[in-house]
């Protein structure tokens, strides 16, 4: 069985999974119960992974699911 996808549909999962990722690493560095080198790695994530979902996401859609997560960290 083939199940064919175009690219936009490509671009929208991996997106999905790159932010579900970012946000999940985001809540490891808020519990801080990682072993120091496991921090360290969540950290360059953290910081890396906004530049990579914003090639696979629009411009808004990106700004938005930024504001999100800004406005999560500040109800924090």
């Amino acid at each position: 069985m083939n199940i064919e996808i175009d690219d936009d549909y490509a671009d929208e999962i991996v997106a999905a999974c790159l932010r579900e990722t970012y946000l999940r690493a985001l809540s490891d560095l808020k519990e801080g119960n990682q072993y120091p080198a496991d921090l360290e790695m969540l950290e360059q994530l953290v910081m890396a992974l906004p530049t990579v979902f914003s090639h696979f996401m629009s411009a808004g859609s990106y700004e938005e699911f930024m504001q999100r997560v800004e406005e999560m960290n500040e109800n924090d």
